[in-house]
């Protein structure tokens, strides 16, 4: 059926179109990263693999609370969204 070239297709146009729409950059290949959201991807845990992006500001907080690092929530690497996406490591 045509839906399963259908949506990797409007997926990966959607990755790119809003990064140089609306950020004016390039896009760069971020693997499962997400341009706009930050913590995002695929994270390795002692349990297995995990994937997850938290955009907004409340998703973080809930990230960090229940990873039991509230701490994070008020370092200034990680305290807005901007910040978390300038000090991600890919």
């Amino acid at each position: 059926m045509t839906w399963r070239c259908w949506i990797p297709s409007c997926h990966w146009r959607a990755g790119w179109r809003p990064t140089y729409s609306l950020a004016k950059q390039q896009p760069v290949l971020m693997g499962n990263d997400n341009f706009t959201a930050a913590p995002s991807g695929t994270f390795v845990t002692k349990d297995g693999y995990i994937n997850m992006a938290a955009n907004k500001q409340e998703q973080w907080e809930a990230v960090a609370d229940l990873l039991g690092v509230p701490e994070l929530k008020t370092d200034p690497r990680f305290q807005e969204r901007d910040s978390r996406k300038k000090n991600r490591k890919h």
